[in-house]
């Protein structure tokens, strides 16, 4: 299923799985304080998948705006902190413990998303 998912998307992702155990801390724009933390599941040029504990998910909605606090499990992604994305889709399921989120990358300077893509070539290798 992911092959299908890749394949049919425009520009390439990395895909991180669980034993890669890459996490960010988000930060809300409708909060001041650090209150999310979610793991990273794929990365690309113009946005990030990401999952998060079903509890702590209530507030996750599209539309909603994010910014990347911190990044844990991989020093090489550190250049993604700081970065402002908006939430574009949201799937939950009554199975699931976690749920998963796609987000946009906004205002990405043009320098960080060819560090970006560079990252992912590098990765897929």
């Amino acid at each position: 299923m992911v092959e299908d998912i890749a394949e049919r998307r425009r520009y390439k992702r990395a895909y991180f799985s669980n034993r890669d155990r890459i996490s960010t801390t988000l930060k809300l724009s409708i909060l001041d304080e650090d209150v999310l933390s979610a793991d990273i599941k794929d990365l690309g040029e113009y946005g990030v998948g990401l999952t998060i504990v079903k509890d702590q998910g209530e507030i996750i909605k599209p539309g909603l705006k994010l910014t990347i606090q911190k990044i844990e499990g991989s020093e090489q992604l550190g250049f993604i902190t700081g970065l402002e994305m908006e939430v574009r889709w949201l799937v939950k399921n009554d199975q699931l413990q976690h749920i998963g989120f796609g987000c946009e990358f906004i205002n990405i300077p043009r320098g960080i998303r060819e560090k970006i893509g560079k990252f992912v070539k590098e990765w897929i290798v």
